[in-house]
């Protein structure tokens, strides 16, 4: 992260990212190895579980339910990534037929990435090339790992915490007995992690689609503003999430994402908001749109 920014706090959205020297456009604002990548439900077997390229090679035969590309596939640290998780996708898919999802798991696989990874990373060291091999990430990733516990939960009040509580239920079905916890803190764990989470897009056929999502605590210290953004992201070729000026910002002004496609209409936005990220939003554009 730019030496150039410090983390603030502010009446209007709390916790945020702020300049403390002019940036011009197009300035770095940080490059930082994601604590996990997850593909949407609908591209998990033509993207590759890992890195999310596309690719046409076959689904796992093991689980069935995810896919390695060229490159992951012949790199022991990816493949070692997804032997754990394979093995875990088997044991939710031998599940009580009460337990075993029944609509999306991008948000079990998102838990199953970054629990399993912290098994790995903590409990089996000497499997170094897991964390090194593929990654380059050494001590960076230990560091993001650690954050994830302390990602803000939806509020209390919110009437998504039946849904967290079921995708609580089911990692009990995989999760290593070592890193168990109750099943409340497992559903904060769920809500942090599904809350602080950026999606992913693809240009295909002309049509900007969402691919997937990224989970980066250090981006996650910038807030949402629809039409008030100053900074934008993208996962580059090594992995890593990648947040860059969109304009000129002045020193002390606040670093700002669109977590949504800004190009939505307002209600459209502000539902995926609500649903996704737990707040209604209040910014300019959203004032304006509801008068």
């Amino acid at each position: 992260m730019l030496e150039q920014l410090e983390v603030r706090h502010s009446d209007e959205r709390g916790r945020g990212l702020f300049a403390c020297a002019p940036l011009p456009a197009d300035s770095l604002v940080l490059r930082a190895l994601p604590a996990a990548v997850v593909a949407d439900d609908a591209e998990a077997r033509r993207r590759c579980c890992v890195c999310l390229a596309r690719t046409d090679r076959p689904p796992c035969a093991r689980c069935g339910a995810a896919v390695l590309c060229k490159r992951c596939a012949e790199n022991s640290g990816a493949r070692m990534l997804h032997d754990d998780e394979c093995a875990a996708l088997r044991l939710l898919r031998d599940a009580p037929a009460a337990d075993r999802p029944a609509g999306e798991t991008r948000s079990l696989r998102l838990l199953m990435r970054t629990q399993l990874w912290r098994w790995r990373a903590t409990r089996r060291p000497e499997d170094e090339q897991y964390t090194t091999e593929w990654w380059g990430a050494g001590d960076a990733l230990g560091d993001e790992l650690d954050d994830v516990d302390d990602l803000a939960a939806p509020p209390d009040d919110s009437a998504v915490w039946p849904n967290l509580f079921a995708t609580a239920q089911q990692a009990r079905y995989f999760l290593p007995a070592e890193t168990r916890r109750a099943h409340e803190a497992v559903a904060q764990l769920v809500g942090g992690l599904l809350c602080n989470t950026l999606a992913l897009y693809a240009e295909e056929g002309g049509r900007r689609r969402e691919i997937g999502v990224a989970l980066s605590c250090q981006a996650a210290l910038l807030n949402h503003d629809c039409a008030g953004y100053n900074c934008d992201w993208q996962v580059d070729a090594d992995g890593c999430v990648v947040v860059r000026t969109t304009r000129a910002v002045r020193r002390g002004e606040e670093l700002l994402l669109s977590y949504v496609d800004p190009a939505l209409p307002g209600a459209e936005r502000r539902k995926r908001l609500r649903a996704s990220f737990f707040f209604e939003c209040k910014c300019a554009a959203c004032r304006r749109d509801v008068g």
